[in-house]
């Protein structure tokens, strides 16, 4: 594959290793259907409340992961300055950066950063999509946007799909 056809690749998005299936379900309801309004708005509570429990784990969990993260510092610290070979403490410290376990509890620590971003994000973003019923909601009931025009809109979507 040579450098333009690299470029012309879809990014791919991340996705967290904590409960990927569940995350890209939650994802694809981030969507509103203006034509089920009312299933949106009677589901959207649960969907919050999953989302946030599930950042709230994740969030738990990079929390560990900081201080799984010294521990090991400190176990391999301690290993290396007792195996009876003299260095001094920088020599030591730089050891300790390079050493396999380290570097895997700095991965680890890694991932669960980027699992806990993910699952905030998408907390926010279903927290968002409720303030945008509601809003939409309010908009149907004060006469504003009317139901006619919402069906219409969905035809000429239909229409749109139909011919490409």
């Amino acid at each position: 594959m040579n450098e333009i056809e690299q470029i012309q690749q879809p990014v791919q998005q991340p996705l967290p290793r904590y409960n990927s299936d569940r995350y890209l379900w939650l994802q694809s309801q981030t969507k509103i259907d203006l034509l089920s309004l009312d299933t949106e708005v009677e589901q959207i509570a649960e969907l919050v409340r999953d989302a946030s429990a599930n950042a709230a784990v994740v969030l738990e969990y990079r929390d560990t992961m900081k201080e799984y993260v010294k521990l090991v510092y400190a176990t391999v610290y301690l290993k290396i300055k007792s195996d009876g070979i003299k260095r001094n403490d920088s020599q030591i410290e730089a050891e300790v950066t390079v050493s396999n376990d380290y570097q895997a509890a700095l991965s680890q620590a890694s991932q669960a950063r980027l699992d806990a971003s993910l699952w905030q994000s998408l907390s926010s973003a279903l927290l968002n999509k409720s303030y945008a019923l509601t809003t939409a909601s309010d908009l149907i009931k004060t006469g504003f946007i009317i139901q006619d025009k919402i069906i219409e809109r969905r035809r000429v979507e239909i229409r749109g799909a139909t011919t490409t």
